[in-house]
């Protein structure tokens, strides 16, 4: 493999379309492009660059093929069923409800999201802000359809996370597939965000952030948690994936546990 070619790829995807990869973990990262490179025809890296630049489609599946935009709807039901538990209480005192749901993948997290307020009667006073650097995965999440094998899947993660209803209240069943329904839908708004490049642009109460932070390196995971930091409103609150590493010495400038089992963090105050 020579990493000078992948690492010529990712400086011109950069320049040209300040999409900036450089602070991904390499190893997985590499791994990803090969896939597409054979996908694409492609015998190394630098032979994509051309096909990338003259191809919008071909760049946006380039993209979603190193992005990962994949997700389930109440993925870590434990989360979940905690955020119900405890967080939830926490944000009734708020007046108004921002929820950022940061890498949302094809918009599961902020289905579940919705699907929880909603349960617990606070939908009508918040907005779920959900934002990926992907596209397709923008576009797809806004049409909120998904196939039978997935919602089987989802189903079980809903009853394990806590929920009170029937999953199938919440979607359209037409010709084999579920359409997430319109009041679901109603208080989501999905648009493209760049977190290894872009500003905060909400104060949130609550950040729900899951399989992103495992692709990053330090240097990348480091801002990411400032810019979360300066997403929150004070007493806000931060939910990961439970399969994130981050350090506890970057962690602790930032946020602190509460609960010691799960991944989810109360900013700090004056950091």
């Amino acid at each position: 493999m020579d990493e000078h070619e992948y690492a010529e790829l990712l400086e011109i995807v950069r320049e040209t379309y300040d999409y900036d990869f450089r602070g991904y973990r390499t190893e997985s990262l590499y791994r990803r492009i090969a896939q597409f490179m054979e996908m694409a025809g492609a015998r190394s890296p630098r032979e994509l660059i051309e096909p990338l630049r003259e191809d919008p489609e071909l760049f946006d599946s380039f993209v979603e093929r190193l992005c990962i935009s994949y997700s389930e709807m109440f993925r870590d039901p434990p989360i979940y069923k905690f955020l119900r538990r405890e967080i939830i209480p926490r944000l009734r005192s708020f007046p108004r409800i921002n929820i950022w749901s940061a890498g949302s993948a094809h918009g599961e997290e902020a289905y579940s999201l919705a699907i929880l307020l909603e349960e617990e009667n606070l939908y009508d006073r918040a907005r779920i802000y959900a934002t990926d650097i992907s596209k397709t995965a923008i576009q797809s999440s806004k049409e909120g359809i998904f196939n039978q094998e997935q919602l089987r899947k989802y189903a079980e993660n809903y009853a394990a996370a806590g929920g009170v209803n029937s999953f199938s209240d919440y979607v359209h069943l037409r010709y084999g597939r579920g359409i997430i329904k319109d009041r679901i839908k109603s208080r989501v708004s999905f648009f493209t965000h760049n977190l290894t490049r872009e500003t905060s642009f909400i104060e949130a109460q609550l950040i729900v952030c899951s399989n992103v932070f495992i692709y990053f390196n330090e240097q990348l995971q480091q801002r990411l948690l400032e810019l979360f930091y300066r997403s929150l409103s004070p007493y806000g609150f931060l939910a990961l994936g439970v399969k994130e590493r981050v350090p506890d010495r970057m962690l602790g400038k930032y946020f602190f546990p509460i609960n010691s089992n799960l991944p989810v963090f109360a900013r700090a105050q004056g950091s």
